[in-house]
């Protein structure tokens, strides 16, 4: 036996790398005098023994008389383990004729030393001798490693896990499970370079483990980290080492987990088998309910550290160990299916209690996604078309879009059901376009007049509702024309549908939660006809159901939508009162997209009124959770309004112009219709600050792709610019004609013209260059023009102008009609839909295609659209 007496035994340099805060808390507690016995408790694997080693060795000066190390891995009886300990000390018996045992608790007495005692878990019913020592010998501690704890009264535990993986925020290489990797990986061959992001891969799937870590860095003289990476998920095979030192219970994860499980009683190991047929983890009543798990075995599992219990009550195997466990039963996985089937099909999402509900979804979505594929698999039609709708509203409540729509193609693609039935998944398919922002793969409006056809013909009311529904939501935001341009036709299409929908579910039964739906998005139809009073009086009775039905989720947007109205109707207090309580309920149910949204609106409402500050704090909120979350729609966002804030607050318009390129290229990646008029307002605001008049007027028109005319802050901001690129032309008349306009909008919206230094510096050279009888006279001159006036001639010179500027830049121009095909390319619609919408043939659209592609050396309509909006030729 090695004996630890203020020496280290040798252990790899690399064993204790990001594990600092471990090693801390254990001599932390190892020199509290209340502890007397520390266990460490984990799986095999996790380095509970090369930790054990570093803080013993880095506690010695505690220990006077010495630091002992005794591994019990090769002994199985009492009196075996302690001949282990007697020789790993320095006690010699010197009378033959007593008891060892008692001679040895006699050397222990007076001593202030540190037994250090490794591989504990196979001699449980000896650990009594443990509290004979403590009791015994005062001045001894004892430091135990063990899969087990030993459930002795006077013991301390210590749970020892995986290392840590990096997060978003993190450095890669500063995180111990990395670092790791790196270090064995270097042992083995010089590393020059190595792919960081399938190295992470690898730490993720072992889920740190040390040991796997190890193993799998020992394969880079011969695969590359992805290959590593593909092996571990196939097979754990691949964690083997064929060093020739390394003790027989460490070459591979196989033998460490056999003997794991070799530790457990016959009904555990069973038990234990059966759970792993759960994915990501699981609640007792789920282990009760599928595998036949009692509390009792459970417990036994976690205390055996073949189970993790999570502070939320789940449990948890770790993902190598149920990849090795694993067992395929039909009769099992089918359990499973109608388990998470039926919590899917009967969580009551549009009621007081959906946030408990979303929440024990979202904990067990991955059980719900395999419980869909093996429904799915078996063809049971029932099954799905039972959870249809709570997937998708849980999918829309937490974000979910595309998970959402994959599950329901899985469906559509490979179930055998009736037309009506295979429609309506379609329909929900299409939800998770619309409100997701998914890419478009298929024509929207098509499938629901097809929906809405056999609904008909099976007299199912609630399927063409729902159908009249989602055409009006189509027809609102992917109109027959680009936005902008909307013709008074389409928004009454969207209303009529709207109100057709609304009709027939005051028929159906729990019609109530769509009703709201539907008064939401009719809020808007009304006012896109002019109609103000119609949408307040829909967006009120929307927000009113919502709160009877206790649907919080869908109240947080019906205040959204009366924050969007209010703002309209020029009552600002009241809009931004809306807006908060929106905001408040989105963080409450943790909804991705709508905090995004809410917060957007908020920032921009709170920036417009010069609060800088709050409005950068809200910005990079949402930069946080759109990172943790990957939600794209929210990192142009939040750089879309730090690029606008980067000019405003700071004065730092060069920051201000990269946050805009790096907001554009998410834009452009992702979304190459869409123009974003935030993002076109820090473009704005940087070219101002950097001298670029041309890209400030190119961008007039851009900034009321969406926003109204009669908009405070958005007139301001336009106004203002103007007048900015008007003084850098030295046309010092016109720009305080238009400084002096600003000053007539609300104060609400132009707050932040006071706030940017920037156009108060232009306002003060102004009153310095000119006299102050011609200042005035400007002055008052500006004060006396229309503010709508002014912006919609600003806004339509700039489409003009840059339209006819960039077309006479193409080697051979775009005719009226082709420039008219590539607005209705732009706006989303099909060769189809633009050929009935221009009354032409298909045949001549197709030909208008080719020549703008041919005209402007692009290949699709992706390339044709970006090359377009990159020019401003949309």
């Amino acid at each position: 036996m090695e004996a630890v007496i203020n020496i280290n035994i040798p252990t790899p340099r690399t064993s204790f790398i990001g594990r600092g805060d471990e090693i801390n808390e254990i001599i932390d507690l190892l020199i509290d005098p209340d502890c007397r016995l520390l266990t460490l408790v984990g799986p095999g694997g996790v380095g509970k023994t090369r930790l054990g080693i570093e803080v013993a060795n880095r506690v010695a000066d505690e220990f006077p008389d010495g630091i002992y190390f005794a591994s019990l891995a090769s002994v199985w009886a009492t009196d075996d383990m302690l001949d282990v300990m007697i020789d790993a000390t320095p006690f010699v018996s010197q009378q033959e004729r007593y008891d060892p045992k008692q001679e040895f608790l006699k050397y222990l007495e007076g001593k202030n030393m540190l037994l250090v005692l490794d591989n504990f878990e196979h001699l449980l019913d000896y650990a009594p001798l443990l509290s004979e020592i403590t009791s015994t010998a005062p001045g001894v501690k004892l430091m135990v490693t063990s899969r087990e704890a030993l459930n002795l009264e006077e013991e301390w535990v210590r749970r020892i896990e995986g290392m840590d993986l990096p997060d978003l925020d993190d450095d890669p290489v500063e995180t111990g499970a990395v670092q790791l990797f790196l270090d064995r990986a270097g042992q083995v061959r010089r590393i020059d370079s190595l792919d960081l992001e399938s190295v992470i891969q690898i730490c993720r799937l072992v889920e740190g483990m040390p040991l796997a870590i190890e193993l799998s860095a020992g394969w880079v003289n011969a695969l590359t980290p992805a290959d590593i990476a593909g092996e571990i998920s196939r097979n754990i095979d691949i964690l083997t080492s064929t060093h020739r030192n390394i003790a027989e219970r460490h070459r591979s994860m196989r033998v460490v987990f056999n003997h794991s499980l070799q530790l457990l009683t016959e009904e555990e190991r069973e038990v234990f088998k059966r759970l792993t047929v759960f994915n990501c983890g699981f609640t007792r009543e789920a282990a009760e309910a599928i595998a036949g798990a009692s509390v009792t075995t459970l417990a036994n599992l976690v205390n055996k550290s073949l189970l993790h219990l999570n502070s939320a009550g789940r449990y948890a195997i770790h993902e190598l160990l149920r990849q090795y466990a694993a067992r395929v039963d039909d009769e099992l996985m089918d359990q499973h299916k109608a388990y998470f089937i039926e919590l899917l099909r009967t969580a009551p999402l549009k009621t007081r209690e959906q946030l408990v509900y979303l929440d024990l979804i979202e904990n067990d979505f991955e059980n719900i996604r395999k419980a869909w594929e093996r429904a799915v698999e078996m063809q049971d039609v029932d099954a799905i078309m039972s959870a249809i709708e709570n997937l998708s509203l849980y999918c829309d409540m937490r974000t979910q879009f595309q998970v959402g729509a994959r599950l329901m193609r899985l469906a559509v693609d490979n179930l055998k059901m009736p037309e009506l039935l295979r429609r309506r998944v379609i329909a929900n398919i299409i939800r998770m376009m619309l409100f997701g922002y998914l890419e478009r793969e298929m024509d929207m409006r098509e499938e629901l007049a097809a929906y809405l056809d056999v609904a008909r013909k099976e007299k199912s009311v609630e399927d063409e509702a729902f159908a009249l529904y989602l055409l009006g939501v189509v027809a609102m935001v992917k109109p027959k024309r680009d936005l902008r341009c909307q013709t008074v036709q389409v928004k009454e299409d969207a209303l009529s549908l709207m109100e057709e929908a609304l009709d027939l579910y005051a028929g159906v039964e729990g019609g109530m939660f769509y009703e709201a739906d539907v008064r939401t998005w009719l809020g808007n139809a009304y006012y896109n006809v002019g109609d103000i009073d119609g949408a307040l009086e829909n967006q009120r009775i929307g927000q009113q159901i919502r709160r009877q039905m206790g649907d919080r989720h869908g109240e947080g947007w019906a205040l959204m939508g009366l924050g969007d109205i209010t703002y309209r109707m020029k009552r600002y207090e009241e809009s931004e009162e809306y807006i908060r309580q929106s905001v408040d309920i989105m963080r409450e149910y943790r909804t991705v997209k709508g905090i995004v949204t809410s917060l957007n609106t908020l920032s921009f409402l709170v920036m417009s009124r010069g609060q800088f500050e709050e409005s950068r704090d809200l910005a990079y909120e949402i930069q946080a959770i759109s990172r943790s979350s990957d939600y794209t729609e929210g990192k142009y966002t939040s750089l879309s309004l730090l690029s606008i804030l980067a000019s405003l607050a700071d004065e730092d318009y060069q920051a201000g112009m990269q946050l805009y390129l790096d907001a554009q290229a998410i834009i452009d990646q992702f979304f190459a219709t869409y123009i974003d008029t935030m993002t076109y307002a820090g473009l704005s605001f940087a070219a101002c600050g950097l001298g670029d008049v041309e890209t400030v007027r190119r961008n007039h028109k851009r900034l009321f792709s969406k926003w109204n005319y009669n908009d405070p802050a958005a007139g301001s901001i336009v106004l203002a610019l103007e007048a900015a690129a008007r003084y850098h032309e030295d046309d010092l008349a016109g720009a305080v004609e238009l400084l002096a306009l600003v000053e007539k909008l609300p104060e609400y919206g132009r707050g932040w013209t006071k706030h940017w230094v920037h156009l108060m510096d232009i306002q003060t050279e102004l009153q310095d260059r000119l006299s102050t009888e011609m200042f005035e006279r400007c002055w008052e001159r500006g004060s006396k023009l229309d503010p709508d006036a002014m912006i919609g001639q600003l806004a339509n010179m700039a489409i003009l102008d840059v339209q006819g500027e960039v077309n006479q830049k193409l080697a051979e121009p775009l005719t009226e009609r082709e420039l008219e095909v590539l607005g209705l390319v732009a706006a989303g619609m099909s060769n189809r839909e633009i050929a009935e919408e221009l009354v032409l043939s298909l045949g001549t659209v197709k030909v208008h295609t080719r020549n703008i592609y041919q005209k402007m050396n692009v290949n699709s309509r992706t390339q044709a659209i970006a090359a377009a909006n990159e020019v401003g030729l949309l």
